[in-house]
């Protein structure tokens, strides 16, 4: 059946099929479908493996193990694919979803579809990979969402912790919630393992979502289908020992057992996905040059305080990171005067757990208040030889309200500023007063490899 002018050269390739067994389909896997599709109108099913032949030809060609493979090794920007390939044919296969047959009317087809899952699942790698990685971020945007549906499904689509995943899913819902409806994103948030979830996400973040639902069950904000009476039995569950989650289930506390009896099985599950951080960690690299070191403390009046967010390598953002479903931000902190300068991280809450219009109101003060704990982490300066002048780590253990940091306030020995005469040269020469890119380098020179940059990194670590 042709139903337009765009299919005759699909059409005219299947009745070719008949004449030389071969698919002449020009251009990639949409074109292999279309003619596919043609052919199952006029019921050749030889033409119809061929296709199937064709394109399980193309994913093989187009690469197995994608960033996936790269997300596993480590390397500056996390491990999480240093260098993304080029999109896969599995990207191609689930970019035209519209001329997919029907999996559950096609047993070939449903094979083949299988086999590529486990292609996507490799090719995006982990939820750090995808939160991270301006390329993996961007493809997994444009997924239909079926595609995601792969990722959200798979031990195999590894994470630092559930509240990653859910992350993920928020960023896809920002970007395409108007393309969905109530039951597809019911379909996606189904397959979510909402009781692995960190405490910030459990005490703090679902809540927040949960109101928005229950305030604009239609909105983009409101895409969770929980109810704040489930956000209340998840956290209470989640802390619960074996025996009271036995009782919580039972007849024990019947008002919680009549809403877990409606929830989504994957909601309580306890099968863990693949842990991404391997033991040594997951390393990011930063750095500041000496003119954005001098801009930030080389006027500062005595006594005055700045900081400096370094660029991140490699990262989405310029100068913060995802991990535990937040986002992190290293910095430097001066104040004029002092023998040292401080390390801090600052978290930040993800501009996809955000909301506009009447559902922004609703769990704001929730998140808002949020108490945030620490990602495992090594925070590590650099000196001026490359190498390790300064480390220190954080735990689980260290929490700060949202909006707050954490770190050490003498982190940083620095050197002496070199004196400078009435005119605001310095003693040994070098041009302007102790606002000068000169007194800065002198006093950061501890730390400037080549004399020009700061440098350091941040590595993610597993939990213990």
């Amino acid at each position: 059946m042709v139903g337009g002018e765009e299919e005759l050269p699909a059409a005219r390739a299947a009745i070719q099929f008949a004449y030389t067994g071969r698919v002449e389909a020009g251009g990639g896997i949409r074109e292999v479908l279309q003619v596919r599709r043609q052919a199952a109108y006029l019921q050749m099913e030889g033409c119809m493996e061929a296709c199937l032949a064709a394109v399980r030809e193309k994913l093989e060609a187009g690469g197995g193990a994608g960033a996936g493979a790269a997300a596993a090794g480590g390397g500056a920007g996390g491990g999480a694919a240093a260098e993304v390939p080029p999109p896969t044919a599995v990207l191609e296969l689930y970019s035209c979803r519209d001329v997919w047959p029907d999996p559950s009317e096609d047993p070939a087809f449903a094979a083949l579809l299988t086999e590529a899952k486990r292609r996507l699942v490799a090719h995006f790698g982990d939820t750090l990979a995808v939160l991270n990685k301006q390329q993996l971020y961007e493809q997994m945007q444009a997924l239909p969402a079926e595609g995601l549906e792969a990722l959200l499904e798979s031990d195999d689509f590894g994470t630092d912790s559930e509240s990653s995943v859910v992350l993920v899913l928020a960023e896809w819902m920002a970007a395409n919630h108007s393309r969905t409806d109530a039951a597809t994103r019911r379909r996606l948030c189904e397959l979510l393992r909402l009781v692995q979830c960190s405490r910030t996400y459990l005490s703090w973040v679902l809540p927040a979502l949960a109101a928005r639902h229950e305030a604009s069950p239609d909105s983009a904000a409101g895409w969770l289908p929980l109810t704040r009476d489930d956000a209340t039995c998840l956290l209470t569950y989640s802390s619960a020992t074996e025996k009271e989650r036995s009782a919580i289930t039972g007849e024990g506390l019947l008002s919680m057992s009549v809403a877990i009896e409606h929830w989504p099985a994957n909601w309580l599950s306890t099968q863990r996905r693949r842990q991404c951080l391997p033991a040594e960690g997951r390393t990011i690299g930063f750095s500041a040059s000496l003119a954005e070191l001098t801009q930030a403390f080389g006027g500062l009046e005595s006594a005055e305080m700045n900081l400096i967010f370094p660029s991140l390598a490699g990262t989405r953002h310029a100068n913060h990171f995802g991990a535990q479903g937040w986002e992190w931000s290293p910095y430097v902190r001066w104040k004029s005067g002092d023998a040292a300068a401080g390390a801090f991280v600052q978290p930040r809450m993800p501009a996809a757990l955000g909301a506009s219009g009447s559902a922004a109101a609703a769990g704001a003060k929730l998140l808002n208040g949020a108490v945030v704990a620490f990602p495992r982490l090594r925070l590590t300066v650099c000196g001026a030889g490359g190498q390790q002048a300064w480390s220190n780590s954080y735990d689980s253990s260290e929490v700060v309200m949202a909006r707050h940091s954490w770190g050490w306030a003498k982190a940083l020995e620095l050197r002496e500023a070199p004196a400078t005469d009435q005119q605001g040269d310095t003693a040994n020469g070098s041009s302007s007063g102790s606002g000068s890119s000169g007194v800065v380098a002198a006093r950061w020179s501890g730390y400037l490899q080549g004399g020009t940059r700061l440098s350091g990194s941040v590595t993610l670590l597993p939990p213990p």
